[in-house]
């Protein structure tokens, strides 16, 4: 108990606790970092001129700087500098340690503690939410070293200009797009058709990205998962196909399939939280039912699977999953058109014949592709020109098409092991979802 101090005191050294336990998480990590660098090359810890008590000092020293500014103004600035230089000069001890043997000297720990003073400094002004969440941020970053160095690795520069051109036509032509509606049924907006475009590339070149990261030699089922949120209907062709050539890897195949089809549902969802989020909330149970009857089903294959290949020695289920990048400037074209195309036939199917013009459009359309039909149904809501039951029924009725599509490939490209582990799941998730338009 502290009796003699008064309520302001009592704040300020609850703020600098907290501050120095934010230095403490960034510290942390850096003596982990540390440690593991010892234990892998020998003695480097002059390398890293900043351990776990450093960080808390300097975390807490930005606190301290910040109360005192208040009595004296401007000497957080003189506290700044002195802290900067003391950073500097850090750098330069460990640049001059290191030598000719380590030319590739970082400046990551010399950045972070100037960061640890900073964040220190947010607490000591009042910031306490955006210190937190600074700090955490900070360590996160500290943290993805070996990670980003592998995804650098597992990309291309083809991939690399791909998603560079990806950011331009997003950040600067984007913005310049015409904010109005064109053509004979007053729904083309060049705009929203951008905007669109931007979104389904954004999200695939994600799953693009994760699927070099992770890499095949993770499996077939995390490598289908991965592939889903790429396209779900390439990872079906390609396992397919390979299924023929491979039979022994049938099981895993279909689980790699399986996944892949039942990502796409929380895919969808993710897409309509950006695009209408009153209309995924909506969505949400019936996709989240059809995601989970998938996964269900799959996992029933991956258990009978390792019960096969513990009784049967059989060859590791990997195999290098070949997608193509999104973000490259001829799809982005391609489903443009194709978004295009669709929205205008469901505008018109809606316009003239309803509901049920509304809902064979989304059935010829899911042959196709799903994201395009999904959009334009979001569009249609968004505008009243359509009821919540309508764009429920149109989105899961277009699901379903799709998945049966790929139940097609299934059976047409597929081995025949393929055929009786994958196909009867895909039906089972279209069962699924015309149960959910029924009831």
């Amino acid at each position: 108990m502290l009796p003699n101090w008064t309520p302001e005191e009592t704040h300020l050294l609850v703020d600098l606790l907290l501050a120095l336990l934010l230095g403490a998480l960034m510290g942390l990590e850096r003596e982990f970092a540390m440690l593991r660098s010892r234990n892998r090359e020998g003695s480097v810890s002059a390398l890293y001129p900043a351990g776990l008590r450093t960080f808390m000092l300097l975390s807490l020293l930005g606190a301290m700087a910040a109360f005192l500014d208040r009595g004296i103004p401007g000497s957080y600035l003189v506290i700044l500098g002195a802290v900067a230089l003391l950073t500097a000069a850090a750098y330069i001890m460990v640049a001059r340690q290191s030598g000719e043997a380590t030319p590739d000297v970082g400046a990551t720990t010399e950045a972070a503690m100037l960061a640890a003073f900073l964040i220190g400094s947010l607490v000591g002004f009042g910031f306490r939410g955006i210190a937190i969440s600074g700090a955490v941020l900070v360590t996160a970053v500290l943290a993805l070293k070996r990670p980003a160095q592998r995804l650098a690795g597992s990309l291309e520069e083809v991939d690399l200009l791909a998603g560079l051109r990806f950011a331009v036509v997003a950040l600067v032509l984007l913005p310049v797009l015409p904010d109005r509606t064109y053509g004979p049924l007053e729904v083309l907006n060049p705009r929203q058709i951008g905007l669109m475009v931007t979104l389904i590339v954004g999200v695939g070149f994600s799953g693009y990205v994760l699927v070099r990261w992770i890499g095949p030699e993770r499996g077939l089922g995390l490598s289908g998962l991965l592939g889903g949120l790429v396209s779900s209907t390439a990872v079906t062709l390609a396992f397919s196909q390979r299924s023929r050539e491979q039979g022994a890897l049938s099981h895993a195949l279909a689980l790699g399939i399986v996944l892949a089809c039942s990502i796409v549902f929380v895919r969808l969802l993710v897409i309509l939280g950006f695009v209408y989020a009153p209309l995924a909330r909506a969505l949400a149970q019936p996709l989240l039912i059809m995601f989970v009857v998938g996964v269900g089903l799959g996992a029933g294959i991956l258990f009978y699977e390792r019960r096969r290949r513990r009784q049967v020695s059989s060859t590791p289920a990997r195999m290098p999953l070949q997608v193509e990048n999104p973000a490259r400037l001829w799809p982005a074209i391609q489903f443009a058109l194709v978004y295009t195309a669709v929205l205008l036939l469901a505008k018109a199917a809606q316009t003239y014949y309803g509901s049920r013009g509304l809902l064979l459009a989304s059935v010829l359309s899911g042959i196709t592709d799903l994201d395009a039909i999904t959009l334009s149904v979001a569009s249609l809501f968004r505008s009243a020109a359509i009821g919540l039951e309508t764009a429920r029924a149109a989105v899961i009725l277009a699901a379903v098409t799709n998945t049966l599509v790929k139940m097609g490939l299934v059976l047409f490209l597929g081995g025949s092991e393929l055929r009786w582990r994958a196909g009867p799941v895909l039906a089972g998730i279209a069962l699924s979802g015309l149960l959910l338009i029924l009831l």
